[in-house]
């Protein structure tokens, strides 16, 4: 996992030097899972099949730096290396009219690719679309429970049981504008998991997908 941040950081730096604009990247992720992971304690039934990142969702934060090489007046390349926090959120009842819910927490880094087409000249909006490789380096679960019976709340390091590397397809759309020698831009990305992220093992026997997907808003400058 060291070897693999090394060589992202090798890469994007390298591609630095090269680079006819760097970006400097802020913003928030609305994230959701397609499907809970599995609990020895609890099932939970809402299942987000349409992946929609504001069902189950949580908004966490994202920064990060990119690299943009210009091809021509009307499509460049852009490289980022973003810090990524994800999530999920399910709520769901029992039989014993008490209210559970699992909070999933997963910090990551990504390394969007992606090709940049500008249609029509500023200030009309440009398209971006391409991958996503993300590595994961934490992913926790915390379950709440409340009702009649009191309240109860447990956290789990649930790492193990999570695949270790993602990847998304990526489109979206985004707004620039040049001011003094610095442009600011905002930018809205949808990012559609394709990877299964649940392994296998005696602790989870299941069979069902989980996936991610997240609408990224971001905002920041280039120089």
């Amino acid at each position: 996992m060291k070897k693999c941040l090394f060589i992202i950081l090798i890469f994007i730096f390298a591609s630095g030097a090269y680079a006819q604009q760097i970006k400097l990247i802020g913003g928030f992720n609305i994230s959701s899972y397609s499907h809970w992971f599995p609990s020895e304690r609890y099932r939970a039934e809402d299942v987000n099949f349409f992946r929609s990142p504001f069902r189950n969702s949580k908004t966490r934060f994202l920064a990060g730096i990119g690299t943009e090489f210009n091809l021509n007046d009307k499509i460049a390349i852009e490289i980022d290396v973003v810090y990524s926090q994800r999530g999920s959120t399910f709520t769901f009842y029992t039989p014993f009219f008490s209210t559970i819910t699992e909070a999933y927490y997963m910090n990551g880094v990504s390394l969007p690719i992606l090709v940049k087409t500008r249609f029509l000249p500023h200030p009309f909006p440009y398209i971006i679309g391409g991958g996503e490789f993300s590595i994961i380096l934490s992913h926790s679960r915390k379950t709440i429970e409340t009702g009649e019976s009191g309240y109860f709340e447990i956290e789990e390091n649930i790492l193990r049981y999570t695949k270790r590397f993602d990847f998304g397809l990526v489109l979206g759309m985004g707004f620039e504008m040049k001011v003094s020698k610095v442009s600011c831009f905002l930018e809205g990305r949808y990012n559609l998991g394709q990877r299964n992220l649940l392994t296998s093992g005696e602790y989870y026997p299941y069979f069902q997908t989980i996936k991610t997907c997240s609408l990224q808003i971001l905002a920041g400058f280039k120089i």
